[in-house]
């Protein structure tokens, strides 16, 4: 693997030179080859984790026993049923209306930041990213923590800093080499060494998209190549965390009425 590794560094390092269009090129290339190679190995990686010292005995007296396992999971079954908004068509309406509805939201206040400050809070992934958090937002309400505080200024901070310090390097890629499709791939590269390797980030996928679309902004020269890196403070921290926020508070508010009726 290190032979390989190795090699891979050094064929890494012969194209930066070929490529040539900038002299921070190679280094950049060559930064992204380390951090790849610090990553791949981790002993986390390349050791693989100790067998069970006491394997479970299906059959077994005990915490394996049969009738304690089932019973835990028809008990934890039996809660989730209760806290459910509905049955799947309701959740699926819930999650479609949530969406739509924080997306609306956040296009308006879009509107006004842009006005006021220059700045947009939304761009188009921000419609992927507001699906997924409204069905988080209803797999929450399922297990009770749907407004939890800490639950959601956790995944606000750790969704928010993947989003802001992925495009932070991905407007310094295109600053560096120029908006072309190998700072496309590379800044798509630099977001996912970001999010693994931060400790404050979570790994966020939709968070490409948002990498993808400003280096397609800088090529075509739209307005959106224009924030440089504010872009990286809005739309892509604010407008995620806000989606995250707006989901959950429009959830939480149907979750009552919707167990109420449910149980009618």
């Amino acid at each position: 693997l290190k032979c390989l590794l190795t090699t891979r560094a050094v064929w890494f390092a012969a194209m930066a030179r070929r490529i040539g269009r900038s002299s921070a090129l190679p280094l950049l290339l060559l930064l992204a080859t380390a951090t790849a190679t610090l990553l791949l190995l981790d002993p986390a990686f390349l050791v693989p984790s100790a067998p069970s010292a006491r394997p479970a005995a299906p059959f077994a007296r005990g915490a394996g026993a049969v009738g304690v396992v089932p019973r835990a999971a028809e008990a934890t079954a039996t809660a989730e049923k209760q806290l459910a908004l509905g049955g799947g068509r309701t959740e699926a309406l819930v999650t479609g209306l949530s969406a739509g509805t924080a997306i609306f939201i956040l296009c308006s206040l879009s509107e006004a930041t842009r006005g006021a400050f220059g700045v947009p809070m939304y761009v188009p992934p921000m419609g992927a990213v507001s699906l997924i958090f409204a069905n988080d937002a209803v797999v929450s309400a399922r297990s009770g923590k749907i407004l939890s505080a800490s639950q959601i200024v956790d995944k606000a901070v750790k969704c928010g800093t993947a989003a802001a310090g992925a495009c932070l390097l991905c407007v310094l890629i295109t600053q560096v080499i120029g908006a072309t499709p190998l700072a496309r791939g590379l800044a798509v590269t630099a977001a996912s060494l970001w999010m693994t390797a931060s400790p404050v980030s979570g790994f966020f996928p939709p968070v490409g998209a948002l990498c993808a679309l400003y280096v397609d902004q800088a090529i075509a020269g739209g307005p959106v190549a224009k924030l440089l890196y504010r872009y990286a403070i809005s739309p892509a921290f604010t407008g995620t965390a806000l989606l995250l926020i707006l989901n959950r508070l429009f959830v939480g508010l149907l979750a009552g009425p919707l167990r109420s009726l449910a149980k009618a």
